[in-house]
C-alpha cells in the first residue's frame, strides 16, 4: 500500500540524501536468481509488501550495489556482461552529477531495489523531461510493489517541480512485461523510436 511507503521530501540541496552501507572492494558478487522468481527486472504489480518500503536517494556508499544490480539488469536484458571497473566508474559519475540521481527501496534494510532518473531539457515545452533509466528489482522482491514504490516516489518530486513537465522511458520491444507495467502506472507510448550511433570514441 502506498500509505506504507516512506517518501521522504524535498531539502535545500534538492533531494533527499542518505548513506546505508560500506564500499566494497574487488569483483562485484552476482545477483542470485533463486527459485520460483520472475526473472524479468522489472514486476507484475498485482501484491505489495506488508512491511514499509523505505525510498531515498542513493550516495556514494551505494555504489557497489547499484554497480551490481546494473550488471544483473544488462545480463537479463540483453545478454550483456557489463565490465566491472567501468560500471563502478560510471555509477560514481552518476552520483557526481547535478541532472542524475539514483533512489533505492530498501525492505527490512536491505535494499530491494533502485531506479535512476536523468534530465533532458525540452525548449518546446520550456521545462525538463525525467527519464527514467536503470530500474532493477532484485528477483527474491519481484511481484512485492517495489518497483511501483519507486515510480510513485519519482512520479511525486516531479509534480512538487513546476519545471518538470513529462516522466520518460525507453524498453526493449520485445519487453512486454515491462510494457504492461508502465501502462498500469499510467505511462503510454509516446510513438518515438530511439535510433543510436555507436563507437564515437
Amino acid at each position: 500500500m502506498f500509505s506504507m511507503v516512506k517518501i521522504y521530501d524535498h531539502t535545500p540541496n534538492g533531494l533527499f540524501k542518505s548513506y546505508n552501507c560500506a564500499i566494497a572492494g574487488g569483483t562485484l558478487p552476482a545477483i542470485r536468481k533463486g527459485r520460483n522468481v520472475p526473472q524479468n527486472p522489472m514486476e507484475k504489480q498485482e501484491n505489495f509488501m506488508t512491511s514499509k518500503i523505505n525510498i531515498r536517494e542513493a550516495g556514494k556508499t551505494d555504489i557497489p550495489i547499484l554497480a551490481q544490480h546494473n550488471q544483473a539488469l544488462a545480463n537479463e536484458t540483453e545478454n550483456i556482461e557489463l565490465n566491472t571497473e567501468t560500471i563502478l566508474s560510471g555509477v560514481s559519475k552518476a552520483l557526481d552529477r547535478e541532472d542524475c540521481h539514483y533512489f533505492v527501496a530498501e525492505f527490512n534494510g536491505e535494499v530491494a531495489g533502485q531506479i535512476m532518473i536523468t534530465y533532458e531539457w525540452s525548449d518546446w515545452r520550456n521545462g525538463v523531461m525525467w527519464w527514467i533509466q536503470s530500474v532493477y528489482v532484485r528477483p527474491e522482491y519481484r511481484n512485492k510493489g517495489v518497483f511501483r514504490a519507486l515510480f510513485t516516489h519519482i512520479e511525486q518530486l516531479a509534480r512538487n517541480r513546476a519545471d518538470v513537465k513529462a516522466l520518460r522511458l525507453y524498453v526493449m520491444q520485445d519487453n512486454q512485461s515491462g510494457k504492461n507495467t508502465y501502462k498500469a502506472l499510467g505511462m503510454r507510448d509516446s510513438r518515438y523510436i530511439i535510433y543510436e550511433k555507436k563507437d564515437l570514441d
